[in-house]
This record gives structure tokens, C-alpha cells and sequence, in this order.
């Protein structure tokens, strides 16, 4: 049997990331008196770019061109790393939680997978390249939910979005894999006092999915570990690559 772990793992990488995204994940250590374990990631393919001959930058904004240096962009992560710690141990204090904080090179999806055997969640915050998209972008009022009818997680995450709904005045809209569990989940919500609304979606295709959330756009995404798109790492790094939403991974 498993150890109860009681962690959440949050993962940064080198981009800009919103607030909420920190506020989302101490509110669900503090609800459920959790350690937060907060992983700075130095994207390898990102340093290996830059190390080669003549790589350069340009500005979408101003189509100027800057030379790229390995020892620039990896102290420039090192700093962000940096900031981000201190942020998390202001938060440890004022919170009054427990909080671990690590960096380490790799590929984002890789070590992902690798680590989240050690906790209990994973959360993905919405990224915001500052060459990029825009986080304030997002339907900020909204919580999106794939509820796959066949995951023993399905009834945990849906109370956990409810729990989140509720605490954040946000509508939930849910993508299931069966019309006969609609009645089921509208039950729970009406419940909760939380709008729902639903779309029956084949989890399978994986393309129409992103398709649905890249337009909705929510706040916050919950699903588990067993979704079709955390199981297949093709599908798993095209969501994180179509995705600008909070991602939240629970485990078994």
C-alpha cells in the first residue's frame, strides 16, 4: 500500500508565471495541511540551444536581435530560481506552511513524470513567455475538469474543482467521456452551490480535446494521473505546449 505522502509538487520553468498560480497551490496545502515541494526547472533543450555557435534572440515587440550566451541565460535562470525561493519562504512564514525548494536541469515533461511518484499532486503553473502570450488572457473565472468515467481519481478531483469553485466564485465546466454521468456530477455541483456545465468529449482524440480547453481558456485545469493526457508523453507535452491554464495532476 502506498504511503500517504501528504505533498504537493509545484513546478517552475523559465517563464513569467501568474500569482494565482502560487495562491491556488498554498490554498490547497493549507485546506489540506500538505508540504509544498517547489521544483525550479532549467530547460535542458533551452541551454543547449543557446550554447550553439552564433545563437541569437529577437524581439516580437521591437525585431531586434541580441546575441545569446550560455553564461547569461543560465545566470539569468539561476536568478529567477532565485526570486521564485525567496517568494516561497515569505510564504512559508506568513502561511504558516511547510515549504521545500530545489532546482535541477532536465526536460520539463521527463522530470515531471519522474517526480510526481513522490507526492500526492502536481501543479503545472500557466506560463507567460515574456516574448509570449499573456496570462490575463485566461477566463480567470472558470475551473475545467476532464472527468474520465473509467479513473479511480474521477469522484476526488471532481470534489476537489468544487471545493476550488466555491472558494474562488469560478464556474466549473466539465469534459466527460460518457453522457451518462452528467445527472451524477450536476447532483454534486447543485450541491455545492457551484454553475456547472458539461460537453461529452472522446478522450482518446486527443488533438479535439486541446482544441475545447485552448479556447476555454479557465483558470485552473484539474484531471488525474490516469488521463489519456498524462499517460501518452506525446499528448502530455502538447498540453503543456497548448494549454495556458493552471494544470493540476492528482495521484493515486
Amino acid at each position: 500500500m502506498k504511503k500517504n505522502l501528504n505533498k504537493i509538487l509545484i513546478v517552475f520553468d523559465s517563464f513569467e508565471f501568474s500569482p494565482l498560480s502560487l495562491q491556488t497551490v498554498i490554498d490547497l496545502a493549507v485546506a489540506l495541511q500538505y508540504e509544498i515541494h517547489a521544483l525550479y526547472i532549467e530547460d535542458i533543450n533551452l541551454l543547449n540551444a543557446v550554447a550553439l555557435p552564433f545563437s541569437r534572440e529577437v524581439s516580437l515587440l521591437t525585431a531586434s536581435v541580441r546575441e545569446l550566451k550560455s553564461t547569461q541565460l543560465l545566470n539569468g535562470l539561476k536568478a529567477d530560481a532565485e526570486n521564485i525561493k525567496k517568494q516561497f519562504e515569505q510564504i512559508a512564514l506568513t502561511r504558516s506552511i511547510s515549504i521545500n525548494f530545489q532546482s535541477t536541469q532536465g526536460h520539463k515533461v521527463q522530470v515531471i513524470k519522474n517526480r510526481q511518484h513522490d507526492v500526492n499532486m502536481v501543479l503545472i503553473p500557466a506560463v507567460s513567455s515574456t516574448r509570449g502570450s499573456k496570462i490575463h488572457q485566461r477566463t480567470w473565472q472558470l475551473i475545467v475538469l476532464l472527468y474520465q468515467q473509467n479513473s479511480a481519481l474521477c469522484h476526488r478531483a471532481l470534489s476537489l474543482s468544487l471545493i476550488q469553485a466555491v472558494k474562488t466564485h469560478c464556474a466549473l465546466f466539465i469534459l466527460l467521456d460518457s453522457q451518462q454521468n452528467i445527472s451524477e456530477v450536476q447532483m454534486e455541483a447543485d450541491r455545492m452551490g457551484v454553475e456547472a456545465s458539461f460537453q461529452v468529449v472522446d478522450f482518446s482524440k486527443v488533438d479535439e480535446v486541446l482544441v475545447v480547453l485552448k479556447n476555454q481558456i479557465p483558470q485552473l485545469l484539474v484531471l488525474a494521473e490516469d488521463n489519456m493526457l498524462i499517460d501518452d508523453e506525446k499528448a502530455f507535452k502538447k498540453m503543456l505546449n497548448t494549454v495556458n491554464s493552471d494544470i493540476l495532476i492528482l495521484r493515486s
